[in-house]
């Protein structure tokens, strides 16, 4: 499950950069560096116990906070150039850092996707911060042509369970995964390892 990107300069404030890799235009929040080591240590024990387990690469490691599609498309039928609309997002996008995310915590691992063939760690979050992604998703929606979406489940896909079955499908609560102590953000922290903050990535 590698992904590759490229980083291209972008104006921007707290957001970050943009990366490019296909079309499908997202914005994701910024993982620590010790967490995606983390994640990377317990993909060896997942590969090791799991036959047929694709990891996702190190670099592949995200968190989507909202969908937004093929930014290259949506432009035709706006009839705006994408550096236009990937500018306008950037604003957004920095919008939404002024007031960093507040809260998100590991909650446990699960099986994702409707074949459920997808290895993910979950969290959970505030409902002030879930309410403020689902009007971010909202805005996403009704200016740039994402997908409505009228929900958010935060978490971190770890990797793919090829030619997955009922009959093949682990039980991870017998696997006795480790689990994820690297906080995302940590508010009784006297200084967050990360303060909620979100970028454009695709």
């Amino acid at each position: 499950m590698s992904k590759s990107t490229k980083t291209i300069s972008a104006k921007s404030g707290e957001g970050g950069n943009i990366q490019l890799a296909n079309k499908n235009l997202y914005i994701e929040l910024v993982l620590p560096a010790e967490l995606r080591i983390e994640l990377a240590a317990i993909n060896k024990y997942l590969a090791e116990h799991i036959p047929a387990y694709n990891p996702m690469a190190f670099d592949g490691f995200h968190m989507t906070v909202a969908y937004i599609g093929d930014i290259a498309q949506y432009a035709k039928s706006a009839n705006k150039s994408v550096k236009v609309l990937l500018a306008e997002l950037q604003l957004l996008v920095d919008e939404f850092n002024k007031e960093p995310l507040t809260s998100l915590r590991f909650s446990g691992y699960d099986l994702f996707s409707e074949k459920r063939n997808l290895i993910v760690a979950r969290y959970t979050i505030s409902h002030p911060d879930y309410i403020r992604i689902l009007d971010l998703k909202k805005t996403c929606a009704t200016k740039y042509g994402a997908p409505a979406e009228s929900d958010y489940e935060p978490h971190i896909t770890m990797g793919k369970i090829q030619n997955c079955n009922d009959a093949n499908r682990p039980n991870l609560v017998a696997l006795n995964i480790p689990r994820l102590e690297t906080a995302i953000i940590n508010p009784d922290a006297d200084e967050p390892i990360v303060s909620g903050i979100i970028k454009l990535a695709l």
